[in-house]
């Protein structure tokens, strides 16, 4: 099954130089993982040039194995990452991030509206989309609660490019129109993987 983990930086990694060695493991891990992953990418500040985090979709077995996958990445262990939010993922454009249409030289944003303050996928029925709005989506998905029996709304993310925040919202209004009035993050990204 598919998670989306949102990592936050911690504030040492904040206020920290890059360090290259520790970029390089941390590729090298998710290099292991490559068959299995739909997205990946930093989180950046306004200037999207500071990293303020990462977002990953990936296929595990299970929330212990989630966890696992947590504990053993280098940024986790070297006190990169502040904090995780996890939430199981159901992919609704039925691709990875690698098969979005190129090129794309402009920013990228992604919109995330927590479960528990939204119905994305109300009574359980699948949200359709159709393909001319799925074609402009780099990710899109169903967010829930990594407790099966938990009884919060569900919750959505999705990642498109825009020239600027407030198109990055215009364009999940036009994806989620019935969520156009839910709180919800908007914050810089960029794919990623290593850097040529």
């Amino acid at each position: 099954m598919d998670f989306l983990i949102d990592s936050r930086a911690s504030v040492s990694a904040l206020e920290a130089d890059d360090d290259p060695d520790l970029d390089e493991r941390h590729w090298a891990y998710f290099d292991r993982f490559a068959d299995a992953l739909t997205a990946r990418g930093p989180v950046l500040g306004p200037d999207r040039q500071s990293w303020t985090g990462s977002i990953h979709v990936l296929d595990l077995p299970s929330p212990a194995a989630v966890l696992e996958f947590i504990n053993n990445e280098p940024y986790h262990q070297a006190g990169a990452y502040g904090e995780h939010s996890v939430w199981r993922f159901t992919n609704l454009i039925g691709r990875t991030m690698w098969d979005f249409r190129q090129p794309w030289d402009g920013p990228l944003f992604f919109t995330l509206v927590r479960p528990g303050r939204s119905t994305a996928s109300e009574d359980g029925e699948a949200v359709q989309l159709s393909s001319d709005v799925a074609r402009d989506l780099a990710v899109c998905g169903i967010l829930e609660d990594v407790d099966a029996e938990s009884s919060a709304g569900s919750g959505v993310a999705v990642a498109a490019p825009a020239p600027n925040r407030h198109a990055a919202n215009e364009l999940f209004e036009k994806v989620f129109p019935s969520l156009a009035r839910e709180p919800r993050e908007v914050r810089d990204w960029r794919f990623g993987g290593r850097r040529a």
